[in-house]
C-alpha cells in the first residue's frame, strides 16, 4: 500500500489508540477516594469539548458540509471543557478544581494524536529549508509542525505526572496546561498551514490571546484563596 493512501488507516489507528490510552490513564490517575465525576460535570464538559472542537474550524474554513462529522480542533475542545465546567460551576455555585486528573491522560492522547496527523499529513508545516524538516506527499520540504506539537504534548505529560504524583500545584494543572499550550500554539500557528482570518492571524492565534489572560487571572485567583483547590 502506498504510504499516501495508507495515512487515513494510520490516523484512524493513531486516534483509537491515543482514545485508549487516556482512558486507561484517565482511570489510573484517579486517586483513591476522589469523587467521581461522571455523573456530574463530566457530560457537560463533552458537550463544551465537542461544540469548541467545532467551532474554529468553521470558523476557518466556513460552513461546509464535510467539516459537520469531519474536522475537529483539540485547542478548541479544550477551551470549550473550560467553559462548560466554570458554567457547571456557576451555576451550582459550587468551588473547588477537578481538572487535574484530566492532563496527563490528554497529553498522551494529544500526543499520539498529533503522530497519526504526520503520517496522514494534516494539521502541517509550511513550505521550510529549516534543517529540521519532512517531505510531505507533494514532494515539498515543510516544517513537520505535528511532531512540534506531539513533542510538546509529551513533554507536558511527563511534567504534569510528576506533578500529579508529588501533589505539587494542586489544582491548577489544567489551567496551567492549557496557558502553556495557548502560548505554544500561538507560537506554532506561525509556521502551519491555516488560514489566515484576522490581521494575518489564524484563528488559533486569536483564541490564544483571547484566553491567555482569563487563564492567568484564573490561576492568580486559586493561588490567592487556596480553599478553592481540594
Amino acid at each position: 500500500m502506498h504510504p499516501e493512501n495508507a495515512g487515513p488507516l494510520y490516523y484512524t489507528l493513531f486516534s483509537s489508540i491515543s482514545l485508549v490510552a487516556a482512558l486507561i490513564l484517565l482511570r489510573v490517575m484517579r486517586r483513591e477516594g476522589q469523587q467521581d465525576i461522571r455523573t456530574t460535570v463530566l457530560p457537560l464538559m463533552i458537550l463544551g469539548a465537542i461544540i469548541g472542537a467545532k467551532l474554529p474550524v468553521f470558523l476557518s474554513y466556513g460552513f461546509r458540509e464535510e467539516f459537520i462529522f469531519t474536522g475537529k480542533s483539540y485547542f478548541g475542545a479544550l477551551v470549550g471543557a473550560l467553559i462548560a465546567s466554570n458554567i457547571y460551576k456557576m451555576v451550582k455555585k459550587i468551588n473547588g478544581a477537578f481538572g487535574d486528573r484530566f492532563v496527563v491522560p490528554l497529553c498522551v492522547s494529544a500526543g499520539l494524536g498529533k503522530i497519526g496527523c504526520f503520517i496522514y499529513g494534516c494539521c502541517g508545516g509550511i513550505e521550510t529549508d529549516f534543517f529540521i524538516r519532512t517531505k510531505n506527499y507533494a514532494g515539498n520540504y515543510v516544517h513537520p509542525a505535528q511532531i512540534y506539537e506531539s513533542v510538546f504534548q509529551f513533554m507536558c505529560g511527563i511534567v504534569f505526572f510528576y506533578l500529579y504524583k508529588t501533589g505539587k500545584l494542586k489544582g491548577l494543572h489544567f489551567l496551567i496546561y492549557l496557558a502553556a499550550y495557548s502560548f505554544f500554539r500561538f507560537l506554532v500557528e506561525f509556521i502551519r498551514v491555516e488560514p489566515r482570518v484576522w490581521f494575518g492571524f489564524t484563528i488559533y492565534q486569536v483564541i490564544a490571546v483571547l484566553i491567555l489572560p482569563f487563564l492567568i487571572l484564573m490561576i492568580k485567583r486559586r493561588i490567592n484563596e487556596p480553599a478553592l483547590i481540594h
